[in-house]
């Protein structure tokens, strides 16, 4: 230890004048505010940041190449390595004392640049007794407001995580270090070795960057940041294992050290990125049986196709989406869930679905991807429809023949199989568009630039390419479409209540001022009547709204003590699913536990509409949500986050996902 301790204190002997050098830099952002020509409108703290930064990147860039190319290069260049071999110190003692030694020099000059400032912005704030003021020169360290009693204190359960970000900036300055030697190294070897490191080089970067290529296009953010947290200590271990190779088989023989370097340096190299293109594309072949939590689902008007997204295992918390057929339980990988679930849309009369697929997460790289649905053999396929940046709304026409979304406000509407545009619009903010019919397009926008301004119903016929304005719904803070948007519920604070409105003909069919509490949900039935499902705290009510806009049925109480409500649909004429979160015991959300209580938790009732009575359906099950039309069967969700069919007649179930362990 004493011949280690000595190695280390001769290296920073001989390099003292870096010391010297990195304090007298760490003065100058001191005086820069107060020379001539500095920044009259920016505060002397932030320019004393800013220099600091500047210098520190500068100078610290410089040392870390100077370091690292003579760790032991300038003495193998010299000669005088040999005078090391003639005393009784191993290989990797002399090899670990240089690497130590100029970690250290690397380290206290850096901080002797950054010092000077971080103590005079702590004297400016004890001073001044200024929280506002303390953050200027830690975010070097990114320590935050640690010097004031109460930013201690909030800090303090964030310090592990502040001192694993130090930790981890230190690995990759050392890691830095030990690749800065290994390339010295090869540039002093003047050999024809040098090919098989560019190929090895060559190899490393195709397999990591298409491995990093492979986890951006599936959204797989956490996954990437893992793997390359974990890169870091393998590719440090390799520079450690190649520089004390190369002293101990090379000794004072510079071609013969280049080389046992680069036998060690590249397989190593070339095998952790291998391991990190092989977990990219694990990723990437995720299936719908790995999921273990669900996250988003969304099914086709005849509840024959379900989107189902969620986080799947054994990827750091990546997310992912699939197309699940329900009769054949076939799925298909959609990509990352972040996009898929902002656009996945499904044709009225189920022939297809489309979603964007994006090849960057950064960059407007995106395509409409879409599946024939009638054809269940066929594979998902790119189509020619351009898009412009991640549109958050893609809608089909009934027989998914036309697209149309906003992009940058402009509404553009594109035939799917050829990618023609076929029209395009200038909007403000709309907040719904739909076909009601393959050639007429309806679609509401903000009448000014607020978002809780009036809609304007706009109608656009492509025969004729004619926009005419349908009508206005007034002021509102919320707004329930039905599935054709041919009724609107809109509510109102001033005066309070809601109304009904007609949006064919642009006309309001009925107001209620003061209405029954404002409606959370709404449910248009076939007849032209509405059900409306309020909550309040603890409680649920369901009011019917008949043709005209007039509050039909009184306000039914629904059970007592819930914390969820869930609409189905109208399975036959009159008669509406809706489920119900109920308290057990004296359980409540906490936060804690955020949320729904779980799954078992849920019953689901048939409510009649004209008996004004809710009858027991199945207990532990929910709706997936409303659907566009009335089928015998539904899909529900069972404790356990399964998503299970029911037949309502025979009371049937088929399992289609899950169970997954976190829905309970």
């Amino acid at each position: 230890m004493r011949v280690f301790a000595a190695l280390v204190w001769r290296e920073w002997i001989e390099r003292r004048l870096l010391l010297l050098a990195s304090a007298f830099l760490g003065i100058v952002p001191l005086v820069v505010p107060w020379l001539p020509g500095s920044p009259t409108s920016s505060q002397p703290g932030d320019v004393r940041l800013a220099t600091t930064v500047l210098v520190t990147l500068l100078f610290g860039g410089a040392m870390l190449v100077g370091l690292g190319s003579t760790i032991v290069g300038r003495d193998l260049s010299e000669g005088r390595l040999g005078f090391y071999f003639s005393r009784p110190i191993s290989a990797g003692m002399l090899w670990l004392a240089r690497l130590v030694a100029a970690s250290g020099l690397l380290f206290a000059s850096i901080l002797l640049m950054i010092l000077p400032t971080i103590l005079m912005d702590f004297w400016v704030v004890i001073e001044e007794f200024s929280r506002q003021s303390s953050s200027r020169a830690w975010p070097l360290l990114g320590l935050g407001e640690v010097y004031t009693l109460e930013g201690t204190m909030r800090t303090l359960p964030e310090v592990p995580h502040r001192l694993v970000r130090l930790g981890g900036l230190a690995t990759i300055l050392v890691t830095l270090l030990a690749l800065v030697h290994a390339l010295s190294t090869i540039v002093r070897g003047r050999s024809a070795w040098a090919l098989a490191d560019l190929g090895g080089l060559a190899v490393v970067v195709v397999l990591g960057w298409g491995a990093r290529g492979v986890l951006v296009r599936e959204e797989a953010i956490g996954a990437l940041v893992w793997s390359e947290w974990l890169l870091v200590p393998w590719i440090l271990l390799a520079g450690v294992l190649a520089g004390w190779v190369q002293i101990a088989r090379g000794r004072t023989d510079l071609k013969l050290g280049h080389r046992t370097l680069s036998a060690v340096l590249w397989p190593m190299l070339i095998l952790g990125a291998l391991a990190f293109n092989g977990y990219a594309h694990f990723v990437a072949a995720s299936r719908i049986g790995d999921l273990e939590e669900v996250i988003f689902i969304k099914s086709s008007p005849d509840d024959r196709w379900l989107v189902v997204g969620g986080r799947v295992q054994h990827r750091a918390r990546s997310e992912a989406a699939f197309l699940l057929d329900t009769t054949s339980e076939r799925s298909w990988r959609l990509g990352g869930l972040g996009v898929v679930r902002s656009s996945v849309a499904f044709s009225d009369d189920g022939s297809t679905v489309v979603w964007i697929h994006c090849e960057k997460v950064t960059e407007s790289d995106c395509a409409v991807w879409a599946k024939d649905l009638q054809d269940v053999a066929s594979a998902p396929r790119r189509t020619a429809v351009p898009i412009d940046g991640r549109p958050e709304q893609l809608v089909l026409s009934d027989d998914g023949s036309r697209l149309v979304y906003v992009s940058w406000r402009r509404l553009v509407i594109y035939e799917v199989a050829s990618g023609n545009l076929l029209a395009a619009l200038d909007v403000i903010q709309p907040p719904r568009i739909n076909f009601f019919s393959r050639d007429q397009l309806r679609f509401f926008e903000f009448a000014d630039e607020s978002s809780y301004g009036s809609l304007r119903i706009q109608g656009f016929d492509l025969r004729d390419r004619q926009l005419t304005e349908i009508g206005t719904i007034p002021r509102g803070y919320w707004v329930f479409h039905s599935p054709r948007d041919q009724r609107v519920v809109y509510t109102q604070a001033s005066p309070n209540g809601y109304g009904l409105y007609d949006s064919e003909r642009g006309e309001p069919l009925g107001e209620l001022h003061p209405g029954p509490p404002l409606p959370s949900d709404a449910l248009f039935l076939a007849d032209g009547r509405t059900l409306l499902i309020a909550r309040d705290d603890f409680n649920a009510s369901l009011s019917v709204l008949s043709t005209s806009g007039e509050q039909e049925v009184a306000a039914i109480e629904a059970p007592k003590a819930l914390v969820g409500v869930r609409v189905g649909g109208e399975v036959s004429p009159g008669r509406v699913l809706i489920a119900f979160n109920e308290v057990i015991g004296d359980t409540l959300p906490t936060p804690e536990t955020p949320g729904l209580l779980p799954d078992r938790a849920w019953t689901t009732y048939l409510f009649d509409v004209d008996t004004h009575t809710l009858e027991v359906m199945a207990a532990g099950l929910r709706p997936l949500g409303v659907p566009l039309e009335m089928p015998a069967d539904r899909l529900f969700m069972a404790t356990g986050q399964t998503i299970v069919r029911r037949n309502l007649e025979s009371g049937e179930q088929k399992t289609l996902v899950g169970p997954l362990e976190v829905g309970d």
